[in-house]
């Protein structure tokens, strides 16, 4: 017998001349993407998601994967964010543009009213971690419109560059003498 059909789709499968009588005889699938499926179904379902989280404070807490410190899980054949999928069931479909903003500030909390469809650019904004919220530099000089200067991939203080400036002159120049 050199073709059989796949257990899982039914596709025809030919034996190639590589393959033993015996390896022949267990090879029930056409795939890796068959077998797979065939061992481990669409079994990622909301009834699992929901296992996964912790409900008892107001914080819904997800206790399963994390990635980057936001919880992740997989449905409908892709990985998610726990707090998208929360947000999906519960409240619906997030309008194109917009993403998620955690009100609460914890990356691992689920609850939906603890999320708000925002533009990236005011999520950026309420980031607490985002140099666009700071209103001083490190060294305690204010952003203003004089001394604030555009750099690559954000902006820079202008007092503090004339100190560096400064500072790498005096070094130069104190060299060369």
């Amino acid at each position: 017998m050199n073709s059989k059909p796949c257990k899982n789709c039914g596709n025809t499968m030919l034996k190639t001349p590589k393959l033993s009588k015996k390896m022949w005889e267990r090879k029930n699938y056409c795939s890796r993407s068959c077998n797979g499926k065939a061992h481990w179904p669409e079994t990622n379902t909301e009834e699992m998601f929901w296992a996964l989280v912790n409900k008892s404070g107001s914080c819904w807490r997800w206790e399963g994967g994390v990635k980057r410190g936001y919880g992740q899980y997989r449905l409908w054949g892709r990985s998610w964010g726990a707090y998208q999928i929360s947000y999906k069931l519960l409240k619906g479909e997030v309008s194109e543009g917009f993403e998620l903003d955690h009100l609460c500030r914890n990356r691992l909390c689920v609850n939906p009213e603890h999320l708000e469809p925002v533009t990236p650019l005011e999520n950026k904004i309420r980031s607490p971690l985002s140099n666009i919220s700071k209103t001083h530099c490190k060294r305690g000089h204010e952003f203003t419109e004089v001394n604030t200067v555009k750099v690559p991939g954000g902006r820079g203080c202008r007092r503090c560059r004339i100190n560096t400036s400064r500072r790498w002159n005096a070094r130069q120049t104190a060299s060369v003498a």
